[in-house]
């Protein structure tokens, strides 16, 4: 499913206006899909809050819709309108007979915010940044509260378009109406927690022209579906791939068994292990499936660097990390491991974890073109990149950044994933929910992943696939979020490949 940049979006608006689909024709039609969610869903009074521009023009329009067709409508206004079209329906709104009340009258609003059905916002759209008035802090701090269903036209006021961005309140929608294409604020959080809802309606934007302008992707079932390789009757393991995961260290154990258990469901042919002997007795106990081979150590170390290397002749992928530890001498192996495995032209290598805490003052050990995959949480690239991790949060052009400069297929890990390629190409993956906020999450994450590169995908569509899928598993479990486990999420698995058939 493509998204937009809300400057992207507008640059879509004024080429179909330029084509010659007027601008008012654009907001007739915004109007009626928004009408038809409202007449379809509720029933009873309806407050309307309009804005001095084109989201505000979007509300008026769609007052004097709902008036003729006999709704009880009450339109509030904040400040006077300024755009030319939200000029014309404010206009056309109190020609039809409607009444604009000012928000500034407190008895008014405070008894008709009481006997509301339905509170609609129109204030502000798309281009908003930074903060609310204050006087509109107050307001959606007492609507927010309301037990009456709120809805959106485009976007939720106070919420960035771009980044998901609020600052201290926005308007909380169970439904948000948008137009033409979603815009990466109603996936980022905590935008997405105040869009409710999303539904998306086409108001007349030709496809060719939003082809042209937005190219960038939130990962749905359809493009799930087209991604994930088909599998032939005739095929045998080694048609599947060979994946080898380093990990484990004294106190974890369980990482690399995780990441083998996401490989092995993910249609891997063959998954190897090389991790410490603490670490390769719970995967023989666990997955026999596992060709799972240890050290004499309880952590991996330079003298593991003669056995880990002869398992690089014989594999499509390394992933290397869950669990490893941050020892010196993990690090010199870990280090001295990715540049042996960058030397073999047909491997590609995922790094994960403190795989990444080894690698990030040595990136010029990383593989190029389309062989490698980072898969750091905020924290984790905050420590690659030298950033603060609020300047990363939710940060698509730094993403975009780091991943043409390394030259890899970059994850962001989060509630929503941003996915970047050397070609800075970005994909969204909203899947998932708290369930996967615990440990182990990740590094079930990096064996699917690797799965899928096995299976002769591109990192950047293996890195989409995975993320989607394990999201989509723990919103499939039977199991409360609170009380999800690795082990729940592992378990649903082949329900989304259901899905997928």
């Amino acid at each position: 499913m493509k998204i937009a940049f809300p400057d992207e979006m507008k640059t879509i608006d004024k080429e179909t206006i330029e084509m010659g689909i007027p601008s008012l024709v654009l907001m007739e039609s915004a109007s009626v899909e928004v009408m038809n969610v409202i007449i379809e869903r509720y029933r009873g009074k309806i407050v309307i809050l309009c804005g001095p521009g084109n989201n505000g023009g979007d509300g008026y329009a769609l007052a004097r819709r709902l008036l003729i067709n006999g709704y009880d409508v009450v339109v509030y206004s904040w400040k006077s309108p300024k755009s030319k079209d939200c000029i014309y329906n404010h206009d056309l709104f109190t020609k039809t007979g409607g009444e604009i009340k000012n928000l500034d009258d407190n008895t008014s609003l405070a008894s008709d915010l009481k006997d509301a059905q339905v509170i609609v916002d129109g204030l502000f759209g798309t281009g908003f940044k930074g903060t609310l008035p204050s006087d509109i802090i107050d307001l959606f701090n007492i609507i927010n509260s309301c037990k009456c269903s709120r809805v959106a036209i485009d976007i939720s006021s106070g919420v960035n378009g771009n980044t998901g961005e609020v600052n201290q309140t926005a308007f909380m929608a169970d439904v948000t109406i948008t137009f033409g294409l979603s815009k990466f604020g109603h996936y980022l959080q905590p935008g997405r927690y105040y869009t409710g809802e999303l539904i998306i309606k086409n108001i007349g934007f030709p496809e060719r022209i939003m082809e042209k302008y937005a190219k960038s992707e939130c990962i749905d079932l359809e493009l799930a579906k087209r991604l994930i390789p088909d599998r032939y009757p005739w095929e045998h393991k080694g048609s599947y791939g060979k994946v080898l995961i380093v990990g484990g260290s004294e106190n974890y154990t369980g990482a690399p068994l995780m990441a083998a258990q996401g490989a092995l469901l993910s249609g891997c042919g063959k998954v190897i292990t090389y991790t410490p002997k603490n670490a390769q007795a719970v995967i023989r106990n666990n997955i026999p499936q596992v060709i799972a081979y240890g050290s004499k150590d309880i952590n991996l170390n330079e003298d593991d660097l003669p056995a880990a290397k002869n398992l690089l002749k014989d594999i499509d992928v390394l992933v290397i990390g869950p669990g490893i530890g941050r020892k010196d001498e993990t690090k010199s192996f870990v280090l001295e491991l990715i540049e042996n495995a960058a030397e073999v032209s047909s491997i590609k290598v995922l790094i994960d974890a403190d795989g990444l805490h080894a690698i990030k003052d040595e990136m010029c050990l990383l593989k190029k073109d389309d062989h490698t995959v980072l898969t750091p949480h905020p924290g984790e690239f905050s420590k690659l990149t030298g950033k603060r991790i609020d300047e990363l949060i939710n940060n698509i052009e730094l993403v975009r950044k780091y991943a043409d400069k390394w030259q890899t297929t970059l994850i962001l890990k989060g509630s929503t994933s941003i996915i970047s390629d050397r070609f800075k190409n970005v994909r969204l993956n909203i899947t998932g929910n708290t369930g996967l906020a615990k440990g182990g999450s990740g590094d079930l994450l990096s064996g699917t992943i690797g799965a899928f590169m096995a299976q002769n995908m591109n990192c950047y569509d293996a890195t989409s696939l995975g993320s989607y899928i394990m999201g989509k598993a723990a919103e499939m479990t039977d199991v409360n979020p609170r009380s999800c486990t690795t082990q729940n999420v592992i378990g649903a698995y082949s329900k989304v490949f259901n899905l997928l058939k």
